[in-house]
């Protein structure tokens, strides 16, 4: 489903830009060789009996998830204040089971 909608933007930015402008950009170059790929990877799994396909592949589909996060400034902000956050639940969690380690020590 999503290799199918990451094809329309594909075919919707070359329409929009044209072709030399579309392919000079290598974020856009890059997201098209992941289309391409995942395309060929559709194409295979649907013609083998091998559910493995191009595994390997698919894994440089998660760099488009870090083009993402590099792009919006807001998103990073949230990740940030979710890291801080987390650090600090962790620290209260060991404060608390060091609490409670004294406690069992103590019998009570």
């Amino acid at each position: 489903m999503f290799s199918g909608i990451f094809t329309i933007e594909a075919i919707i930015k070359i329409l929009g830009y044209g072709p030399i402008m579309y392919f000079t950009s290598y974020s856009d170059l890059f997201d098209f060789v992941l289309i391409m790929l995942s395309l060929v990877d559709i194409i295979e799994a649907k013609s083998t009996t091998d559910k493995n396909g191009l595994l390997v592949l698919r894994s440089f589909k998660v760099i488009r998830v870090t083009r993402l996060f590099n792009k919006f400034e807001k998103i990073q902000e949230i990740f940030f204040l979710i890291a801080d956050s987390l650090r600090e639940a962790l620290s209260l969690g060991t404060l608390f089971l060091f609490f409670v380690f004294i406690n069992a020590l103590l019998g009570k």
